[in-house]
């Protein structure tokens, strides 16, 4: 079944019903995307979370594939982390009831932050941070700022090398072709120093950290975001930062199954 796309507030959605319906006590799942990406990068997942009786959500963040466009000015440097914060909130909104939130590279620092600005007594049903940024003070990764007068795109060569070093070209080529600009003064701000603050208290729903083998990105690759976060740890051998679309992104993606159906066993009537 195709997914269905529409916006919210001008936010591009993409969702995924399975066949007849999720099964009963599973609570929907909304993949975000990091830099420069959009919800395309989840292709996979959308089409296999639904298949396995999972009601699936993407999004886009402002400025990326599909979403509401801001001038230039605005995007390189007045847009921050809780703009983005912001952006997931409005969608979890508009999906009206708690669910997994997973977040990929700067989509899963940007989850944290969401996570803990949550009022007291609410929560999601799960966390997973795929790949993901760090908050302070071990997710500073960057030794001089990024240049906010144009948005961060990555050259052919950086995108190999930091997202699909372990893709096909063809891969690599279509991925290419929809990478849009990231807004710098959000690189920067989760970056440099002081990097993004995040009370790990605050973060209360079921956590799962998963790190890629072959990551050549600054986030962790060990289990230091797990023991911040008290958080379910799995290691996914073999594959590098964009481990949703490289060659053997089955593997970590059955793991997440997994880990979902122990979390949320299916109830079928």
């Amino acid at each position: 079944m195709e997914p269905r796309r529409y916006k919210v507030e001008g936010l591009f959605i993409e969702e995924g019903q399975p066949e007849g319906g999720a099964f009963e006590g599973r609570p929907p799942i909304l993949l975000l995307h990091g830099a420069c990406h959009g919800a395309w990068c989840w292709e996979h997942w959308l089409k296999e979370l639904p298949r396995r009786g999972w009601h699936t959500y993407t999004m886009a963040l402002r400025n990326h594939p599909g979403s509401k466009i801001l001038d230039r000015e605005t995007y390189c440097r007045n847009t921050s982390t809780l703009d983005y914060v912001q952006d997931l909130a409005t969608v979890t909104a508009h999906i009206g009831q708690p669910c997994v939130v997973v977040g990929h590279s700067m989509g899963g620092l940007i989850a944290q932050k969401y996570m803990e600005t949550l009022p007291n007594g609410t929560e999601e049903a799960g966390l997973i941070m795929v790949a993901s940024g760090a908050p302070a003070p071990f997710g500073v990764g960057k030794r001089a700022p990024i240049s906010e007068e144009t948005p961060f795109l990555p050259s052919k060569e950086m995108a190999r090398q930091y997202f699909y070093a372990n893709a096909p070209e063809e891969v690599l080529e279509k991925a290419l072709a929809r990478l849009v600009g990231e807004s710098p003064s959000v690189m920067n701000e989760y970056s440099q120093p002081p990097g993004l603050i995040i009370d790990p208290e605050k973060v209360t729903c079921p956590k799962l950290v998963i790190s890629a083998e072959l990551d050549t990105t600054v986030v962790p690759k060990d289990e230091t975001l797990a023991t911040f976060y008290n958080a379910d740890y799995h290691l996914a051998e073999g594959i590098g930062h964009g481990l949703m679309l490289e060659t053997g992104w089955e593997k970590p993606f059955d793991f997440v199954c997994d880990w979902l159906n122990n979390l949320f066993p299916a109830v079928v009537n």
